[in-house]
């Protein structure tokens, strides 16, 4: 059952990078009793109402791989970064 989550949680990360985010995870983060998922996402640009319900959908299937013990033991946590659709930054 952890298998699937691990596959599905992958799965929508990848359709968010389709969608207009970047998501990326560290070597530092992986050593730790949390697994820190890094996710770039414009949620102040033209984009945001899509983007806003693949970010209520990242955590509540992290919410419920959490409550089933995480994956391996490791709970995930995401870091959302939002850059306000400025190039600059």
């Amino acid at each position: 059952m952890k298998k699937f989550w691990a596959v599905l949680l992958a799965g929508a990360m990848m359709v968010s990078t389709m969608a207009g985010g970047a998501v990326s995870v560290s070597a530092e983060a992986a050593s730790d009793d949390t697994i820190k998922v890094g996710v770039l996402c414009y949620l102040s640009s033209a984009r945001s109402a899509t983007l806003g319900f693949f970010q209520i959908g990242w955590e509540a299937a992290a919410a419920e791989i959490n409550n089933a013990g995480g994956i391996d033991g490791k709970q995930i946590e995401f870091l959302y970064y939002d850059p306000q659709s400025d190039a600059s930054r």
